[in-house]
């Protein structure tokens, strides 16, 4: 069975955030935006981690991951795995509406802050989804192609 570009995207996509998030137990379920957290400062710290992958500086894009988790995750990952969708979908033109939650460990009950947030390029359309620990570290990114 042949697998598309698209499909192949995705589940590495999958595999990527997954990576990102061993050691942390989440329910797997969102709630509320979690006290602690400044929604403010979570959209503009989104916005500043969505710019670093859509100028696809993925050596940046490690940097600003928690220390705990940056060596589940190398730079040649999200090349291999965004930058060709990167590619085709052109220049980042702006952001769309952000919408904010938050998940738990169920482990440690550690918060995490989360943002989706659709952006728009000059050929088609990210959404992407990251989650930022109580200092404000990034612990998981995500993206799905629309």
């Amino acid at each position: 069975m042949k697998t598309s570009k698209f499909t192949k995207r995705r589940i590495v996509s999958f595999i990527m955030m997954c990576l990102l998030l061993v050691g942390t137990t989440f329910t797997g379920c969102t709630y509320g935006f979690p006290e602690g957290f400044d929604k403010e400062e979570v959209i503009a710290e989104a916005e500043a981690v969505i710019n670093v992958i859509s100028a696809q500086d993925y050596e940046g894009l490690v940097a600003i991951i928690r220390e705990d988790l940056r060596s589940n995750v190398t730079a040649k990952d999200f090349e291999d795995s965004w930058g060709e969708a990167l590619d085709e979908l052109g220049k980042f033109e702006k952001f769309g509406n952000p919408v904010l939650s938050g998940e738990m460990d169920t482990e440690t009950g550690e918060e995490f802050a989360l943002v989706a947030y659709r952006c728009y390029y000059e050929k088609g359309k990210a959404t992407y989804t990251v989650y930022f620990d109580s200092n404000m570290e990034v612990t998981a990114v995500y993206m799905q192609l629309n």
